[in-house]
């Protein structure tokens, strides 16, 4: 056998790093596995027939890669190398240690391992968060997921990556999982093959009504049993797929490529993005320019490869001016074109941050932020021009899950005043679903309440569909010259017509105006109790969204608030500004008891989001303060008790913090303040917030302008 080491290109390098459309995510599986030594790992290419050539397509020689460790051996099993995962067969012989390619089942579960180089994925790598090349959606972790976005499973089927010494297979690592269950059986393809699939029957199959159901982690002591005569899930096949290409050429010259043509394999009627450079210097020394406007969109239908054009006309000479000039020039051009792409997301209002990042932290907090600020369905740009590193772009799939139509292209690479500038422009579409949905609402059917009747609307949302009833309170009469007759209605008084109040449910929807803008707010608790212990004292009802920070701007320019000038909530701009701007007409909503008695110590811990203990946050009493208010933000001790609420918005049943995550609403605050270790205590600069970054609650200085609010109120029983 003949060993050749693999060869990259210094394009090839830097998009091997740039992963768009996956979370840097493991599969579940692969946690536990011993990770590949990187820095001694390399990459081969083994033939039975000697060397391979390097002008040739190493797949037409007949051979696969291998990589081999520190000892020379060839790895086997899950390996994690240059922002990517692999698998290397771990079976016997010749095939111990290929790299394995297109649909894979391992270890129960069917991942999709790239049959050929692309820009974003290496051949050979996993692919996660997104639609494999033939129109299947896999999860984070790599796993086949089914139109509800379950894990297939089928316990024993495919390659096993995971083996005690003797032989045995290692327990299940994520139990609680979701997923959905099949027949077992059917080993997983042992080679590197590009469109070699796993046989599988019907889908429909693993609904049905007798599939045993999946157990918790306390009572699964192994995997369900099922029955053989279950038909495995239908497994992602090339069927219906049309081969296609896009050729960027010269007008006047078709043979001439300005750039590389650009080719995939897509389902039939799906919608695909190229993107490109719409300048390309040439190695003429002219530049050309494209004939249109990138990203080309094509519908791919039809038999055989459907072949697409991008003209490009020769234009300008490349300048002769020096290096440092030229390098400036770019610079500032770049600049432009970033801001004004900004401008395109933030509708024209200036945010005051540099579109230059320092590191790749700056990159992913540039990506985050502007992502988060689309609530529409357009196709968006963003640029990022980044200063002496390679920026990251896994932010997206990893705090993203909505994103289609993702492109990137590497614009440009400078030097500018001794500093390496690397310019992406990153393409996305939103996508909205009900459990990440911001939710745009149209009035449907009004009945308007009047000062006696309640009235309700029939609301739905312009992005992803939802549909919901609000209700709206009477607003009761109104004679400030008391004269008997209602200033709003115009009608004689009757005191005994006492306003329409209603029963209040969980999960009952008001409108409020709050600063001049209409907020949902959800009734969580029907029996609400204060922090005195009044009992039963009516329905709390909770915003659906977090207000955010810029809330005080104008549409020229960026204001932030801060909670204040200590973390006193009874003298805090955040109180005063809901004093100020909360609607005068609600009446019927109580003045609860808002004052904060005690101050907390210590922090949940990241990611614990609802799961965390309270042992881990420590009170201490302070001073008693009386404080009552109409709309208030929560404690920290209501923070616990309405725990599971805490990081769920819009109606979502599932945590969905990723919805209201901003520049100006990383998290939103609590009135509770922070002990600072004083025997007496003192008001200080610490207060605490419900992270939506990372999921824990926290203290964070008093003048973080990055937070926001979800007000709550008190409807009080009658």
């Amino acid at each position: 056998m003949m060993w050749t080491i693999r060869k990259k290109s210094r394009w090839f390098a830097f998009w091997l790093g740039l992963l768009l459309t996956a979370a840097f995510a493991v599969p579940s599986h692969a946690e536990c596995a011993e990770k590949n030594r990187a820095d001694t790992g390399r990459w081969v290419y083994r033939t039975d027939y000697g060397a391979a050539e390097e002008n040739q397509n190493s797949m037409e020689q007949g051979g696969a890669w291998y990589r081999l460790n520190a000892a020379d051996e060839v790895d086997t099993g899950w390996i994690f190398t240059d922002g990517f995962w692999y698998f290397l067969d771990p079976g016997d012989g010749m095939q111990k240690g290929r790299m394995m390619t297109g649909w894979q089942w391992i270890d129960g579960r069917c991942y999709y391992f790239a049959e050929t180089s692309s820009d974003f994925y290496p051949q050979g790598a996993m692919y996660a968060a997104c639609k494999t090349p033939d129109g299947y959606l896999v999860g984070t972790g790599g796993a086949w997921l089914d139109e509800h976005g379950d894990e297939w499973y089928i316990a024993g089927r495919g390659l096993s990556a995971l083996k005690t010494d003797d032989g045995n297979h290692l327990p299940e690592l994520d139990a609680g999982r979701k997923r959905k269950y099949g027949s077992g059986g059917g080993g997983g393809s042992t080679g590197g093959g590009g469109s070699r699939l796993p046989e599988g029957g019907n889908k429909e199959s693993n609904t049905d009504k007798d599939q045993p159901e999946e157990k918790n982690d306390s009572e699964r002591e192994s995997f369900p049993e099922i029955d053989d005569s279950t038909t495995a899930p239908a497994t992602p096949s090339d069927a219906a797929l049309v081969s296609w290409e896009v050729r960027f050429v010269e007008e006047k010259d078709p043979n001439r490529k300005i750039i590389r043509t650009q080719s995939g394999k897509s389902e039939e009627g799906t919608e695909v993005t190229v993107d490109f450079p719409e300048i390309v210097p040439g190695s003429d020394g002219w530049q050309y320019q494209a004939l249109e406007k990138s990203p080309k969109q094509i519908m791919v239908s039809g038999t055989g490869i459907q072949k697409y054009t991008v003209l490009f006309r020769k234009t300008d000479r490349i300048s002769d001016e020096s290096g440092q000039e030229e390098g400036e020039r770019r610079l500032e051009s770049w600049i432009r074109l970033a801001e004004h792409a900004d401008l395109e997301i933030t509708g024209g209002r200036t945010e005051g941050w540099s579109v230059i990042t320092e590191n790749q932290e700056e990159s992913r907090e540039r990506l985050r932020n502007l992502v988060s600020m689309v609530h529409d369905k357009k196709r968006h740009e963003i640029y990022l021009i980044a200063r002496n590193h390679n920026p990251s772009t896994l932010v997206i799939g990893q705090e993203f899950p909505d994103i289609s139509n993702i492109s990137g292209l590497l614009m440009d690479e400078f030097v500018s005043s001794d500093n390496r500038y690397s310019v992406l422009r990153i393409g996305f579409q939103r996508i909205w679903r009900l459990e990440s949905c911001v939710h745009k609402m149209e009035a449907l059917e009004p009945v308007v309440p009047d000062c006696i009747s309640g009235g309700h609307e029939r609301r739905r949302c312009a992005l992803c569909g939802y549909e919901e009833t609000v209700q709206f309170p009477a607003s009761g009469h109104c004679d400030e010259d008391s004269d008997g007759i209602c200033d709003i209605c115009c009608q004689e008084i009757d005191d005994a017509a006492v306003p329409q109040t209603g029963i209040y449910r969980e999960g009952d929807i008001q409108i409020r105006n709050i600063g001049g803008r209409q907020y949902r707010f959800r009734c969580i608790d029907e029996d609400y109790s204060d922090d005195r212990e009044n009992l039963g004292y009516g329905a709390l009802f909770l915003c659906e969204t977090v207000i955010r920070s810029d809330i005080v701007s104008d549409q020229q320019s960026v204001r932030k608030w801060k909670f204040g000038m200590d973390n006193n909530y009874k003298t805090s701009d955040i109180r005063t500004w809901l004093q100020k701007n909360t609607d005068a007409s609600m009446r019927e909503v109580s003045f609860v008891y808002t004052g904060v008695n005690t101050a907390y110590q210590g922090r949940t811990r990241a990611g614990e989001y609802e799961q965390f203990t309270f042992d881990d946050l420590e009170g201490y009493e302070k001073p008693f303060q009386m404080m009552e208010d109409q709309m208030f933000i929560f404690s920290l001790e209501e923070a616990v008790k309405y725990r599971d609420v805490l990081w769920k918005f819009d109606g979502s049943s599932q945590n969905n913090p990723q919805s209201q995550y901003s520049p100006y609403s990383k998290g939103y605050y609590l009135r509770t303040p922070q002990y600072e270790g004083e025997d007496n205590f003192q008001y200080g600069k610490g207060i605490y917030v419900v992270d939506l970054a990372n999921g824990s609650l926290h203290p964070v200085e008093v003048s973080d302008t990055s937070i926001g609010i979800r007000p709550a109120y008190v409807i009080a029983r009658r």
